[in-house]
């Protein structure tokens, strides 16, 4: 229908078409004890920190990637996420089990910062728009350098310019089917698998779905209560009468 209407410009006449449902599926979850496991095994520093904070604070893994320095404020124990799904701002509680690691983390981005200034630049990106309302100095500020820096530079292709660019997805990918394997977990994780069992524990603890709702940044509601599934299918499900017997 959008083709002939949007695409076409032909009417869409004398097709009876219904749209398919979309399966109802319940997300992958890990329990307490499998995240342990699996934290226990990823590989110190930067690995460890990243995929802690992505189950510690329910982030996608994007939203743990483009973290800026800026962004991590151990004062008030907050992790902020910017500009994410939806254009929209939230803040999260920073876990106090992880507060160190990140200040380990953040020092390392640091040494990288001061190697890039030393080595003719410090730029990382920053929309466009926004750095030149300030004269470039956003691009090359501390405050805006990546939480997960690259090991490398790299060449911009829209300016050429040499720029720190932060760690891809693949690299999260790869540490966690390693980590999965080694701590012996026969269920299909990834990143986002995390951010469920964020959800779900913190469910399970009785915390207050709209609470819930806010940390994972959901528009509606709606899309938060289906951990409500979750827990329900784990905790609240009629027991089998073979263990009557």
């Amino acid at each position: 229908m959008f083709l002939f209407r949007e695409v076409l410009k032909q009417p869409f006449e004398g097709v009876e078409a219904v749209r398919a449902r979309r399966p109802h599926r319940l997300p992958v979850v890990l329990d307490r004890e499998e995240v342990r496991h699996l934290l226990a095994v990823v590989p110190e520093g930067t690995p460890r920190c990243l995929v802690g904070l992505l189950y510690g604070c329910g982030l996608r893994v994007s939203e743990g990637l483009r973290l800026r320095v800026k962004d991590v404020d151990f004062g008030n124990g907050l992790v902020w996420v910017r500009q994410a799904k939806g254009k929209k701002d939230r803040c999260i509680a920073m876990p106090k089990r992880l507060a160190d690691g990140l200040r380990r983390q953040v020092a390392r981005a640091r040494l990288m910062y001061e190697e890039d200034r030393s080595s003719g630049g410090s730029r990382v990106h920053v929309d466009e728009s926004l750095d030149r309302r300030y004269g470039g100095k956003l691009s090359r500020s501390w405050e805006w350098y990546w939480v997960f820096p690259t090991a490398q530079r790299a060449e911009d292709p829209r300016d050429g310019d040499l720029k720190r660019h932060h760690l891809l997805e693949g690299a999260v990918s790869q540490w966690l089917s390693k980590a999965v394997k080694r701590a012996g977990i026969a269920k299909k994780v990834s990143a986002h698998t995390l951010r469920h069992s964020f959800a779900t524990h913190l469910l399970q603890k009785g915390t207050n779905l709209r609470a819930i709702q806010e940390a994972l940044g959901h528009s509606s509601v709606k899309t938060t209560e289906i951990y409500t599934h979750v827990v329900h299918a784990m905790e609240g499900r009629a027991a089998s009468p073979l263990d009557d017997l």
